[in-house]
């Protein structure tokens, strides 16, 4: 079982902490919420880790719970780390930091989009004219302009993206109304343009950490990959040239120690990444790093099959321990030859261990739409 926990201040200023596990059940992925409270005391570490163990005491899973993924908070971090739970920060949340460093090159333009987009949700007048300017485009029913929020990154990339699609109605509805609102020169549309293309895959990936149906672990690493690889793919063509200062400074942050870098020495990334029937070694970009997550899984699965490896080696009656019965048997001489042979082949832990892995990278990847738990 793991755990999520997340703490947020409301509009009315009343801060919340909620609690989530997820776990796996007749093979289904579920998750449940344990329990979203407000809180009152100060949030230190220590209050914090008081309230999640509370809850998971009130539960009876706090002995169950393996792992806890929560936003990269220093006070929310401290107290998973004083609950003594292994701890990840959410990929989810160092991405929206990766991409809000990146924003700010374009902070004026976005500025602009902003202001527009701002008056058109407040204007009821202004909003009247932009609905029959769309009407005359041929757009019906009339799509609403879309405002950011400062806690979503991924809020600006869908503001942009309806802001384009309104292009040519926005246009005309601004030069009929009597307020004077920002103008986008032409140079600043081609940096829109160009800031929506880059910014596309990184919301999708964002979508899929986001994902609920399945733990998205065993696929960060595969998705981080492919990121850069986009990004330096990106910074090659000549129509992107107007955020070459984006993605430049988005590799930068991706790769930053407390971001994303050194991504495959992750233990607990590159073990999921490698047990993924949809990844195992293709998974890695570094043959280095998928070679130590094969032995670091080998070894895992050394330690699972010692637990039972006693048992395997229960002790056969010798022959003289044998009754007078079970040496006049038909089978005695059998089960003389089979017991021979078995004390001869008798396998260790990590020849076991061995065998079994090499079976499961002998099978086929299966198709990145299949679902790896049924699998």
């Amino acid at each position: 079982m793991c755990l999520t926990t997340d703490c947020w201040t409301s509009r009315s200023n009343d801060s919340y902490i909620a609690v989530t596990v997820h776990f796996i059940h007749e093979g289904k992925f579920v998750n449940a919420l344990l329990e979203c409270k407000c809180i009152t005391d100060d949030h230190t570490s220590s209050n914090l880790a008081t309230t999640i163990s509370n809850i998971t005491d009130k539960w009876g899973v706090t002995s169950k719970v393996l792992f806890a993924v929560s936003d990269n908070a220093a006070n929310i971090t401290g107290a998973l780390k004083m609950s003594k739970l292994k701890y990840m920060g959410c990929a989810a949340h160092k991405l929206n930091l990766v991409v809000e460093k990146g924003l700010l090159v374009q902070e004026p333009v976005i500025g602009k989009i902003k202001r527009i987009v701002t008056h058109f949700k407040s204007s009821t007048k202004s909003w009247n004219k932009l609905a029959e300017c769309q009407a005359r485009e041929g757009i019906s029913p009339p799509k609403k302009v879309i405002n950011s929020v400062p806690t979503r990154w991924n809020s600006v990339f869908y503001m942009i993206r309806r802001f384009l699609e309104l292009e040519t109605p926005l246009k005309m509805a601004s030069a009929l109304i009597d307020i004077q609102l920002p103008v986008l020169t032409p140079d600043e549309w081609h940096s829109v343009r160009s800031l929506c293309v880059i910014l596309k895959p990184i919301e999708e990936m964002t979508q899929m950490l986001s994902k609920q149906s399945y733990p998205p672990a065993a696929s960060v690493i595969v998705m981080i990959n492919g990121l850069l690889e986009l990004l330096a793919d990106f910074r090659k063509k000549d129509e992107l040239s107007p955020v070459h200062a984006v993605l430049e400074i988005l590799q930068a942050e991706i790769l930053r120690e407390d971001r994303f870098g050194h991504i495959e020495s992750s233990g607990t990334l590159s073990t999921c990444t490698f047990l993924d029937p949809r990844y195992k070694l293709d998974g890695f970009s570094d043959p280095k790093a998928a070679a130590k997550a094969q032995v670091l899984v080998k070894n895992l699965i050394i330690d699972k099959m010692s637990i039972h490896h006693e048992n395997d080696n229960i002790r056969t009656p010798t022959e003289s321990e044998k009754t007078d019965e079970e040496k006049i048997s038909v089978f005695a001489s059998f089960v003389k030859r089979k017991e021979s042979k078995s004390g001869h082949n008798k396998k260790t832990p990590e020849s076991r261990a061995i065998i079994e892995l090499q079976r499961y990278l002998d099978e086929e990847v299966i198709n990145l739409s299949e679902d790896p738990i049924m699998w």
